[in-house]
């Protein structure tokens, strides 16, 4: 048996806007916290099917939960694609 990853955006997935198409992606949101003198600082990803957002590159905005974000990476992966983000404040 064969697992599909797109099925997990179904499942734990929170809409994402890209331009005017709307689909699922898993948004990651995590706090580091400074250890042994290094830099604190908060790592925001996403995880998505390429298919759903064509054209999603570095410099792009999408939109998740009503807050703005700019694509900071180009995507990585295989069958879903994963790039880094960061806020965009008015």
């Amino acid at each position: 048996m064969t697992e599909n990853p797109a099925a997990f955006l179904v499942d734990f997935g929170v809409p994402m806007t890209f331009g005017a198409v709307v689909s699922k992606v898993i948004f990651d949101e995590v706090n580091a916290a400074a250890q042994f003198g290094g830099f604190a600082g908060k790592s925001i990803s996403i995880t998505y099917d390429p298919a759903d957002f064509v054209g999603l590159d570095v410099g792009s905005h999408v939109t998740i939960n009503a807050q703005l974000f700019e694509v900071m990476s180009p995507p990585e992966g295989d069958a879903l694609l994963r790039v880094n983000l960061q806020k965009v404040t008015p």
